[in-house]
């Protein structure tokens, strides 16, 4: 449950004001194999500015090397402990985060907008093909 709420905290931050914040959440996940790992999630919100849609993108990536199991699971105990754990990370994680958010010259987000605008675009099309059948 602590997990879970700390989640759902970090989609919140991001959801106020999308694509200025990302989401950042260390949880527990299983491999198809059952076996269980240490999963960084970013998550980003954006809203493409010419049809004034809103959509997330989740990056997500195995830390276990990083942060052991069993550290997570001690961190879990408190709001303090898991903050420090995500601090622990360090500026290794705030640079994803800024290259997320397009900080030094990686526009990240435009081709996001492009890759979004794609799937709309087939969406809608869609859409007018069906409504026409």
């Amino acid at each position: 449950r602590f997990l879970t709420s700390k989640s759902a905290e970090a989609c919140r931050v991001m959801m106020a004001n999308p694509g200025t914040h990302v989401g950042v959440s260390i949880l527990v996940n299983r491999k198809k194999n059952g076996v269980l790992f240490v999963n960084e999630c970013l998550v980003l919100c954006l809203r493409l500015p010419f049809v004034n849609r809103s959509y997330c993108v989740g990056f997500q990536r195995d830390i276990s090397k990083e942060v052991p199991l069993h550290a997570l699971l001690s961190a879990a105990t408190s709001d303090s402990a898991y903050s420090a754990l995500i601090d622990s990370l360090g500026a290794a994680l705030d640079a994803r985060r800024r290259t997320l958010l397009g900080v030094g010259g990686v526009n990240v987000v435009r081709c996001l907008h492009e890759k979004a605008m794609d799937v709309f675009s087939q969406d809608i099309w869609q859409s007018v093909c069906s409504d026409m059948l």
